[in-house]
């Protein structure tokens, strides 16, 4: 980390500490990725909790985050869905991801719901794929990027397919590559056309 860091997360803090909901959310990040202070999993869930309980939304969904995928919590669904619901109520529009099987978890969702459904479970995968981002963790952006090809978003499908061509953030596996290029391609999706044609000539 470098003094840059540390002198912002010493002056997020102390804003943090006068009942600031966006520092709050900020020393939470901050924490939980290890920027600016030693990583502490713990102090980022109570930061964010804090943050949350004055409605800041982005806490409010990484509070559905953790809980959806048991990071540095127990993993309790029910928790998760409860935190995503206030997150979309709040305008995170991605709140809505619930438990990602919206046939259970809200059956009450109609297609076009279904749809912005699996674009938000895209959306939130390719953000776990950005290095730049403090939540860069690819295992976990395949775990989403899965939910939204199996929700038939052809892009999804596409990158879900190079991750198990080149073991990235699953093991290899070259059925499940060759199953959702050919997916993503059968969609359209040039570019799968393109891999799935170079990738069954070396397999």
């Amino acid at each position: 980390m470098n003094d840059k860091q540390c002198d912002y997360f010493q002056s997020a803090l102390r804003e943090a500490e006068r009942g600031l909901a966006v520092a709050q959310h900020a020393v939470g990040a901050m924490y939980d990725s290890g920027r600016g202070v030693a990583q502490d999993k713990a102090a980022a869930l109570s930061w964010f909790q804090k943050a949350a309980g004055q409605g800041h939304p982005d806490s409010l969904f990484l509070l559905g985050v953790k809980y959806r995928m048991g990071d540095g919590v127990d993993r309790d669904d029910k928790v998760a869905l409860h935190y995503f619901r206030l997150a979309a109520k709040r305008g995170r529009v991605d709140g809505v991801l619930g438990l990602g099987q919206p046939s259970e978890s809200l059956p009450e969702m109609s297609l076009s719901t279904a749809k912005n459904l699996a674009s938000a479970q895209y959306d939130l995968g390719r953000m776990y794929l950005e290095e730049s981002c403090w939540l860069h963790d690819p295992a976990r952006a395949a775990r989403w990027l899965l939910l939204a090809a199996e929700g038939g978003v052809s892009d999804a499908q596409y990158l879900v397919g190079m991750m198990f061509e080149a073991g990235f953030g699953v093991e290899v596996n070259p059925s499940l590559a060759v199953k959702w290029l050919r997916e993503a391609a059968d969609g359209g999706h040039e570019e799968a056309q393109s891999s799935l044609r170079s990738y069954l000539q070396i397999i």
